[in-house]
């Protein structure tokens, strides 16, 4: 018998756009945020940076100590699993929406860059 295995597992690094806030979902209340990443691509010579903005929920159970870390610009590290959800509008279209689903996360932090003085 053929097993169809799998596995959704997702890693992004990038920084947190906009103001989290929380809302309660189907399975509890979860930390909810837009995740904008930035790819450097190289093509033919040229280089374009690509971005991409994901939709991050982070169960209230995964939050630690630290929410009010969570602002505009920040940059977080998030371990997690894609899900995608259908729902019908009100003109009968099917629509998508496409969530990360955090189930380890980290704020990155940012230090300083320090000259040495080297005189």
């Amino acid at each position: 018998m053929h097993k169809n295995q799998g596995v959704n597992k997702i890693i992004l690094v990038g920084q947190i756009h906009g103001r989290p806030e929380w809302r309660t979902i189907a399975y509890g209340r979860c930390l909810c945020f837009q995740l904008i990443t930035i790819e450097d691509i190289n093509k033919q010579g040229a280089t374009y940076q690509h971005t991409e903005i994901h939709s991050v929920r982070v169960p209230e159970s995964v939050i630690e100590n630290d929410v009010e870390r969570f602002h505009d610009g920040v940059e977080v590290f998030v371990d997690g699993k894609i899900t995608t959800m259908s729902s019908v509008d009100d003109n009968g279209v099917r629509r998508y929406d496409t969530t990360i689903i955090a189930s380890k996360y980290s704020i990155m932090a940012k230090t300083p860059v320090q000259v040495l003085n080297t005189t």
